[in-house]
């Protein structure tokens, strides 16, 4: 392989490592939205418990105000009844005693029902309180590990940035090596820029590939045998379907 498509090459792999880290950094605000979301819900479900929790306490005291006024009118209907001398009308006080003796009865049952319900959402409180925290350090660490990521991203193409110059200047050196000692490359810098930049091409997406049983290897279309040929000669060649650069490897 010519020392102009090693370098080539080269190249091509510092800018897709380049374009890889500008796509993972893209995504971090959606991921950091998606975890700070999930944490909101959580922390959500649990004030939803909590107030439904109160209201059901709220109604379980209600019943105690309810059973108080049953039971001050039970004992108003005792204190009468003691006075009474007429049979018909002590029948009639005891069966208003009996009544309200009833309501209390249903009353209770239904106090009785409101506690257990109560009950019920004190364990959905308590699920919810363990969701929230568990949720709570599940965010901290997808935030932390995408902080580290957005650091490690911006480092990198830092990095790969102050690089690429010199592997530029490599590349064009052994353009001019090669060219001057016939090579048909030496505009290759200029086609590898203008693919790079092409919408044809995604910014992840190799413009400089390798034959591969004579088909192009980013479309795996056959090249004609005359370019095949040029390439084994290893000019500068393009696909003629999808106009990436082909080598032979």
């Amino acid at each position: 392989m010519e020392i102009w498509i090693e370098k080539l090459l080269e190249l091509q792999e510092l800018d897709l490592r380049v374009s890889k880290m500008h796509a993972q950094l893209a995504e971090v605000p959606q991921l950091r939205s998606q975890a700070e979301l999930q944490y909101r819900n959580e922390a959500l479900a649990l004030v939803d418990a909590q107030e439904e929790l109160k209201v059901a306490e709220v109604e379980v005291k209600s019943f105690d105000s309810e059973i108080a006024v049953l039971q001050a009118r039970k004992r108003d209907f005792q204190s009468k009844s003691a006075l009474i001398k007429n049979n018909d009308e002590y029948r009639a006080a005891l069966l208003q005693i009996e009544m309200v003796n009833q309501a209390i009865a249903s009353v209770e049952e239904r106090q009785l029902e409101a506690m257990f319900k109560v009950d019920q959402l004190k364990e959905k409180v308590s699920l919810r309180e363990k969701d929230f925290l568990a949720g709570k350090a599940r965010a901290q660490v997808v935030l932390e590990d995408l902080e580290t990521r957005r650091k490690n991203c911006e480092r990198l193409i830092s990095e790969l940035n102050e690089s690429r110059p010199g592997v530029v200047a490599e590349l064009e050196d052994a353009v001019r090596q090669a060219v001057s000692n016939g090579g048909e490359c030496g505009n290759c810098v200029s086609v590898y820029t203008r693919l790079r930049s092409s919408k044809t091409y995604s910014s992840l997406t190799p413009c400089v590939v390798p034959l591969e049983d004579g088909a192009c290897g980013r479309c795996h279309l056959k090249v004609p045998a005359q370019q095949r040929s040029d390439v084994l000669k290893s000019k500068l060649v393009l696909c003629p379907s999808c106009g990436a650069i082909v080598y032979q490897e």
